[in-house]
C-alpha cells in the first residue's frame, strides 16, 4: 500500500477496533522501511514485511505467476480462514463497509 492508503486506514483504526477487528498492513518493504514510515506518518497499527510476496499470493491479490502486487483488503477469521478479499485503491472505505455489513 502507498502512504496515502496507510494514512486513510490509520484514520479509521479506532472504528475498525470498535467493531472487534485488528488491522495489519502488509508490504514487500523491509522492516526498517516500515519502521521509518510508521514514525513518519504516525501509524497506529503494525506493518508486516513480505519481501517474497507469499501473503499476496495466498490472499489472491496477485496472480500466481505475476510480480505486480495490487492494493487490497483481505479479512481473516480468528481461526485463519480467509473470509473476504478485494483489490481496491480505497481500502479504508471497502474495509469499513464490509465490516459494518457483516457484524
Amino acid at each position: 500500500m502507498c502512504t496515502q492508503q496507510l494514512g486513510q486506514l490509520n484514520e479509521v483504526i479506532e472504528e475498525i477496533e470498535d467493531l472487534g477487528y485488528a488491522l495489519y498492513g502488509v508490504s514487500a518493504d523491509t522492516p526498517a522501511a516500515h519502521e521509518a514510515l510508521t514514525e513518519k506518518i504516525g501509524l497506529s497499527y503494525p506493518l508486516m514485511s513480505d519481501p517474497e510476496i507469499m501473503f499476496y499470493r495466498e490472499a489472491g491479490i496477485i496472480q500466481p505467476q505475476a510480480s505486480t502486487v495490487h492494493r487490497g483488503v483481505v479479512i481473516y477469521s480468528p481461526e485463519g480462514e480467509r473470509l473476504y478479499q478485494q483489490v481496491t485503491d480505497d481500502p479504508a472505505t471497502v474495509l469499513l463497509q464490509h465490516l459494518q455489513l457483516n457484524r
